[in-house]
């Protein structure tokens, strides 16, 4: 199981394999229904009708720009997510790791004593709000949790390599 929770109308969505193709469709440029049609080699009143289905499943969204005739309808994340858990769970996990180290950095930065002589001048001291302690432990648990992540991360990687090998059989 790849872990996507799946509500009733995205289980309709994905019932259709003229919907899934749409999807795949998709998911290499944002495109309006004749185009849609073009590629599909279908009607555009199908097309239309299918497009309605994955918009209500919100797995795909739909821009129209204000004077311009053309609708685009393109992937929307939660479409991106179906089609590719793998790249998703990679963001997060990605996104988490970029936060720990940012909040490890923000408390190490006042570490740094930097001091400054002018002629005959005290030397200059950064502010230090946050005691030692707390920044060695917010250091540590940034460091963990950025471990612990990349751990996640590679296990799932080994489960969906595993769920593809198994469905290529």
């Amino acid at each position: 199981m790849l872990g996507i929770t799946l509500g009733k109308e995205t289980l309709k969505a994905l019932s259709s394999d003229i919907r899934i193709d749409i999807l795949r469709t998709l998911e290499s440029r944002k495109m309006t229904v004749s185009e849609l049609s073009r590629s599909m080699n279908m009607n555009k009143t199908t097309i239309y009708t299918h497009l309605i289905i994955l918009k209500e499943a919100e797995l795909i969204k739909r821009r129209e720009r204000h004077g311009h005739k053309w609708v685009y309808y393109r992937l929307s994340f939660s479409g991106m997510s179906i089609l590719h858990p793998e790249q998703t769970n990679f963001l997060v996990s990605l996104t988490f790791i970029v936060l720990s180290l940012l909040t490890m950095l923000y408390f190490i930065a006042p570490l740094a004593q930097f001091n400054v002589l002018v002629q005959d001048s005290p030397p200059i001291q950064p502010k230090n709000t946050t005691s030692p302690d707390m920044i060695v432990i917010f250091i540590i648990l940034s460091i963990i949790m950025s471990i612990i992540c990349l751990i996640l991360l590679l296990i799932r990687q080994r489960k969906i390599k595993k769920l593809q090998k198994h469905i290529q059989k």
